[in-house]
């Protein structure tokens, strides 16, 4: 695995969430799985990679949103290499 295929991990989470589900959802590493869920999906501490509405979601992420979440995810690999 590397940052890229981390990133692709993202966009299809993003691709796959219902707009009922929430109004702001958030990109995170749950229960081994790098997900987007509902902002308020558990209370317990976890990495977030980044947080957006379901608006940004739907609509397209900019392309700003896009290369920060790139960049976010690229460090976290780095970091921990997994």
């Amino acid at each position: 695995m590397n940052a890229d295929t981390l990133f692709e991990m993202a966009e299809k989470e993003i691709k796959e969430i219902q707009p009922w589900m929430a109004s702001r959802f958030h990109i995170c590493r749950w229960e081994g799985k790098f997900r987007c869920l509902p902002e308020s999906h558990t209370t317990r501490p976890h990495d977030i990679f980044g947080t957006y509405s379901r608006k940004d979601l739907f609509q397209g992420l900019s392309p700003k949103q896009l290369g920060e979440l790139r960049k976010v995810l690229a460090d976290y690999w780095e970091e921990n290499k997994i």
